[in-house]
């Protein structure tokens, strides 16, 4: 069958990006001739599939989209993108469309679910049981597909592997965001970019800034002199994410003098994030609050330089508000770390019911972004990060 994915480009790092290259490797596998659209730079071809633009200089989004599907002669179309955003009005030009919904909260807007009973969509696919819940109370009739991850890829580090394709191309082009951008996706199946020696990446701690080899990670910890570190990995745009809050129960750890919290965010430089190091410093903590991120910000650093991350850290923690799923839990899971997560949307979905990690309580329930959303209670993700600090027997089961 021929089918076409509209999505972020495969080559992107962004979550979305990670789902369509599994999605569409696992289809090819399966026999199947597939075409996608990408909504990202970078079209260029991924494992042999064709990678289009949305639109050029010269022709509209809406025509662009067109002929994309009528080159790939698209017998089935599949949207991986949130629903309620504009770019829902590309899967309503084509039939049979299904659609992946990440639902990131209660009370879905109204337009979201009249787009999702549009005639052409032959069926929704939510992330999460929650969003599964969600959905249907609305009306909206739909399935489940995990998000998945690659698991030579979020793995304890024991003996690193070196990978021959993209230690020759930086060798060729001393250019580290390019083996990022394109070394960890073109593996020639002689195993995965799991020991990048060159990739760096920026810290800041106390206001100074610098860049480090993502490798020696672990080296920051002794250098603050800190026994235990929690980790936190959120894009900070937004108010979904509550990393305020999040710090801000940092700050009232009993045992706070021997961790230190660590934040791979993205830098207060960049538009519309919430500025972090002045949050750190009401708190007072801003000299145990770590901030890390690509040098590059908005490609980040390679899954491969974020398995190293999450090894170093000794449990992760979010103050997250809502999630459509919630890929860093599941990726530190996958390394063994414990979780203190809020009780609302997937978070005892993901980690049951204190089975691999502690669900803090939820303080209120409000309205954000016409969503209802859980707000967590500081006191609670205080006590349950002490917690995990304090027992390594809670740790290890």
């Amino acid at each position: 069958m021929n089918i076409h994915i509209l999505s972020d480009t495969p080559r992107s790092l962004s979550a979305y990006s990670k789902i369509v290259r599994g999605l569409s490797d696992g289809l090819c596998a399966l026999g199947h001739n597939i075409t996608i659209t990408g909504f990202i730079s970078d079209f260029n071809n991924y494992h042999g599939m064709n990678v289009l633009p949305l639109s050029t200089p010269f022709t509209s989004a809406e025509q662009q989209f067109s002929s994309n599907i009528k080159s790939s002669k698209a017998e089935a179309l599949i949207c991986i993108h949130e629903a309620h955003k504009y770019q829902n009005k590309y899967s309503q030009m084509f039939s049979p469309t299904y659609f992946w919904v990440p639902v990131e909260g209660e009370g879905s807007p109204g337009h979201m679910i009249r787009d999702l009973q549009f005639p052409t969509i032959r069926e929704v696919v939510s992330q999460s049981i929650a969003g599964k819940k969600e959905l249907e109370s609305k009306g909206v009739s739909c399935n489940v597909v995990y998000p998945g991850y690659d698991p030579s890829v979020f793995t304890d580090i024991k003996s690193p592997l070196r990978c021959k394709y993209s230690m020759d191309m930086y060798q060729r082009t001393a250019d580290v965001r390019m083996l990022i951008r394109k070394g960890c996706f073109e593996c020639d199946g002689t195993g995965g970019c799991m020991w990048i020696e060159t990739e760096n990446m920026m810290i800041n701690v106390g206001g100074e800034e610098q860049d480090i080899p993502v490798h020696s990670i672990n080296e920051v910890k002794d250098i603050m002199g800190a026994e235990f570190v929690i980790g936190c990995v959120a894009q900070n745009i937004g108010t979904r994410k509550k990393i305020e809050r999040l710090i801000e129960a940092f700050s009232k750890m009993e045992n706070k003098k021997e961790c230190v919290l660590h934040l791979h965010t993205l830098p207060a430089s960049i538009k519309s994030v919430i500025d972090l190091h002045k949050v750190a410093k009401l708190w007072n903590v801003e000299d145990s609050v770590i901030f890390s991120y690509g040098i590059n910000a908005v490609e980040g650093i390679s899954d491969y330089g974020m398995n190293y991350l999450y090894n170093y850290f000794d449990i992760h923690a979010t103050a997250t508000s809502y999630e459509g799923f919630g890929m860093p839990i599941l990726e530190s899971m996958s390394v063994g770390k414990p979780q203190v997560v809020p009780a609302c949307g997937t978070g005892s979905e993901i980690i049951g019911d204190n089975e691999r990690g502690l669900l803090a309580s939820i303080y209120k329930m409000v309205i954000e972004e016409d969503l209802l959303r859980g707000i967590v209670n500081i006191e609670s993700l205080a006590d349950k990060m002490d917690a995990l600090f304090t027992s390594k027997f809670l740790r290890n089961k």
